[in-house]
């Protein structure tokens, strides 16, 4: 018998070709998943951009009109002083 051989009598198991990969399983992809977070990236940067665009159009209306610029809201707007 050559070396290479695994012999019972002395080792009690095999040995592990790639030991690194025995323990992990391999999951199915779920390609559904993937596509859904991928969507959702791209509507929220969809989302972004017509905002900017959105703001970008009514500045330009106000620098026609000779209006004051619109200022950004505050972040504390919307909370009441009790």
């Amino acid at each position: 018998m050559s070396a290479w051989c695994w012999k019972a009598s002395s080792e009690a198991a095999p040995p592990a070709f790639f030991p690194d990969k025995a323990a992990s399983v391999a999951r199915r992809p779920n390609y559904g998943q993937q596509r859904a977070e991928i969507n959702r990236g791209k509507l929220t940067k969809q989302a972004e951009k017509q905002r900017e665009r959105e703001e970008a159009v009514a500045r330009r209306k106000q620098e026609r009109e000779g209006g004051p610029l619109p200022e950004e809201p505050a972040a504390d707007e919307g909370k009441s002083e009790a």
